[in-house]
């Protein structure tokens, strides 16, 4: 048996490990709050009001040099009856763990990025629970993101209405229902005491034409409306809160730690406020966590890593009450220390920072054993690749089965039987040849693509190079198509060298030019009505004049999906697939890596084009999405993967796997990098992903 589709599967086996190792999953405990500082059942008759703007950004509050900001909060500030802060989230910045983060005040695993597109239900201690708990006889109100509605499907909402989140074209009829049930609610002020609403509109404007364009304007203008409307309907006790998830990028995508994504603001209005104490202090977004507990006169949830913002305490007037001032503060403390599991490490701080710093590591700590074990899985199932698997190999399935009834641990077990196959097969397979020779002369454009992916992998063991990966493969591609042009003194090779160094200008990516404007951006900007004119010729063309073959199809499906002005990478890339001799795998690896980056993606979450996945599906249906997503991601790396023959495929696997196998390593060193979260873990995400795609063509 040949040992591919193996080698494949202990791969992707692997990566799981590794992230297991690197970001296990929270470490939350399922205890609940009991203590609280508020022991009366009875309360103020105290209503609030939470407006979650999807992708808010900070700048759209506190930036008042440009016509894009709110212009409603800075006329409340004006009367002072608004204060609003500066909140900084953790990464990854996308809606799931962020309102996880708000809700019980921790730091959610880097895994809810996968579970983002379908979240469970939240289990752990957290406002609504809290709540729900002192006040059963009080009602929530929901309107607007489904996703609260996944994490809380029980009976937590007396009425509740959830709009699909990911269906990223609508910018306007998702945010007119939220609207209109929250003006309902409003003219029922009391039937209900805690009403929550997420506007989505905003966010979805950004993933399709970015955070500054008359789409914006309007949505800001419209926000403002809302918001005007909603004051004028509370009474002098209540409290608004106008906060948002997440930022964004310029772009309009967001998942990364730019500033633009990882600040929102947090807004708190009332008619009763008479003082407002201001600071320039940054928070954090978990602190709004027992902040909220305070106003909703709730314990603060068990796991809640926050600390109390007193300058909003101060403002609602709690210092004039000496002692509950004092007991908030007590209790926030006493809530800490619980967290952390050694008594005396505890004792040792007094200060809260210093508290949360240590309970913070705690819960983040990384399972050294499990990091180990990927890269042993990674390193031997490479070596794999050479050898013909024996149907002896078979025989670590029963060991696997064995391993877990007696120790009931799925991972260790599943490892165990990958390593025993490995050893086996290393052991009574047959060595296989594998031809890394080309066809033509050594000469210098061959020995680039010899040596080209030793300097690669040196360059993962380097945050900035991971940053801007697409420089290296831009660089290699340009460099290999110039010394063609000489060796073959071929005119043709100059027109493809011509083509490479214009379309690297066409998207800028990465993170350190990702704001300077691209091709892209001028024809967006300057030839919006020609593009769409430009790309159904090009689409005539497919249709009529072309085979319509797998890869022509494939082609044609990649250029319905892909954003307007990409049609034009799209068409070279398809020039250089029909005219440009690919034999060997590593200028097929070369030409994917690049193919990835030209269209606009990068190393980042943040340059995920959502909007893809919806073209020409009126109605949500996930598995689809998805698949156009991925296909939009990855599509022209695959189609240079089928035009390989199955021996050069191998190499291209014996390229890809070498790179994991080394990434591991870098990981496991780097696990202690500031940008470990930033950087080196979406990497790994992509990594798996463009493993992925290889187990299909191996079939």
């Amino acid at each position: 048996m040949r040992s591919e589709l193996f080698v494949i599967v202990f791969h992707l086996f692997a990566f799981i490990l590794l992230m297991q190792g690197l970001f296990p999953f929270s470490s939350s405990t399922n205890q609940i709050s009991t203590r609280s500082c508020f022991n009366s059942p009875k309360s103020t008759n105290r209503r609030v009001i939470i407006i979650l703007i999807d992708a808010l950004r900070s700048d759209y509050i506190f930036n008042r040099n440009h016509s894009f900001y709110l212009r409603s909060i800075s006329k409340l500030e004006e009367e002072k009856k608004a204060l609003s802060i500066k909140l900084r989230t953790h990464t990854p910045t996308v809606t799931l763990p962020r309102l996880k983060a708000i809700l019980t005040g921790t730091i959610p695993s880097f895994w809810d990025v996968l579970f983002n597109y379908n979240s469970s239900s939240l289990e752990i201690d957290n406002l609504l629970f809290q709540y729900k708990k002192k006040y059963p006889e009080k009602k929530i109100v929901f309107y607007g993101d489904d996703t609260w509605l996944k994490l809380f499907p029980y009976e937590i909402f007396s009425r509740s209405y959830g709009l699909q989140s990911f269906f990223v074209s609508d910018f306007k009829e998702i945010d007119i229902n939220v609207t209109h049930g929250l003006y309902v609610e409003l003219n029922q002020i009391e039937q209900w005491d805690l009403l929550i609403v997420h506007y989505l509109g905003l966010d979805h404007i950004g993933h399709a034409y970015g955070a500054f364009n008359s789409f914006v304007q309007d949505k800001l203008l419209e926000m403002d409306e809302m918001i005007e409307y909603v004051y004028s309907k509370v009474n002098l006790n209540d409290v608004i809160l106008i906060t948002g998830d997440h930022g964004m990028i310029d772009q309009g995508g967001h998942g990364g730690s730019s500033n633009e994504e990882i600040f929102v603001p947090a807004v708190f209005i009332s008619k009763g406020f008479q003082e407002i104490y201001r600071d320039k202090n940054e928070y954090f977004q978990i602190d709004l966590t027992p902040t909220l507990s305070a106003l909703l006169e709730i314990a603060i949830p068990f796991n809640n890593l926050g600390i109390l913002i007193e300058n909003v305490l101060k403002t609602f007037q709690f210092v004039n009450k000496t002692n509950l001032f004092q007991c908030l503060i007590d209790d926030n403390r006493r809530q800490l220390v619980n967290l952390l599991s050694n008594t005396k490490l505890s004792t040792a701080f007094n200060d809260l920072q210093q508290i949360r710093q240590q309970a913070m590591k705690l819960a983040n700590e990384q399972d050294i054993f499990m990091l180990i074990l990927s890269i042993f899985i990674f390193f031997l199932s490479t070596i794999l690749l050479w050898f013909h698997i024996s149907k002896m190999c078979l025989i670590s399935i029963v060991i696997s089965i064995l391993f877990y009834v007696i120790s009931n641990r799925i991972f260790v077990s599943l490892s165990i039987g990958i390593i025993t196959f490995c050893f086996i097969g290393l052991k009574q397979g047959q060595r296989r040849l594998i031809n890394y020779k080309f066809e033509e002369k050594m000469n210098l454009s061959n020995q680039l693509l010899i040596y080209y992916p030793i300097f690669h992998c040196l360059s993962l063991f380097s945050s900035s190079f991971i940053e801007e990966e697409h420089q290296t493969w831009y660089y290699l591609l340009s460099t290999y198509l110039f010394l063609r042009t000489f060796e073959e003194k071929s005119f043709q090779y100059f027109i493809f060298f011509l083509f490479s160094r214009l379309i690297r200008s066409w998207n800028q990516t990465g993170n350190k030019w990702l704001n300077l404007s691209d091709i892209g951006d001028f024809l967006n900007n300057s030839f919006s009505s020609l593009s769409p004119l430009f790309y159904y010729g090009l689409l005539i063309y497919f249709l009529i004049w072309k085979e319509m073959s797998i890869t022509n199809i494939l082609f044609c499906l990649l250029y319905l999906i892909c954003r307007t002005h990409n049609c034009v990478i799209i068409v070279i890339y398809m020039i250089f697939y029909e005219y440009l001799l690919v034999t060997d795998g590593s200028l097929a690896f070369l030409l994917s890596q690049s193919a990835f980056f030209h269209l606009g993606n990068s190393n980042s979450f943040v340059t995920i084009d959502i909007s893809t996945g919806f073209v020409g599906i009126p109605i949500y249906i996930p598995i689809i999405h998805g698949f156009f997503i991925y296909l939009s991601t990855y599509g022209l790396s695959i189609l240079w993967l089928m035009k390989l023959s199955r021996e050069q495929r191998t190499i291209y696997l014996l390229q890809l796997t070498l790179i994991n196998t080394l990434f591991s390593i870098c990981v496991f060193l780097q696990r202690y990098h500031l940008f470990v979260w930033t950087v080196f873990a979406p990497k790994l995400f992509y990594q798996s992903a463009q493993t992925a795609f290889n187990f299909i063509l191996f079939l």
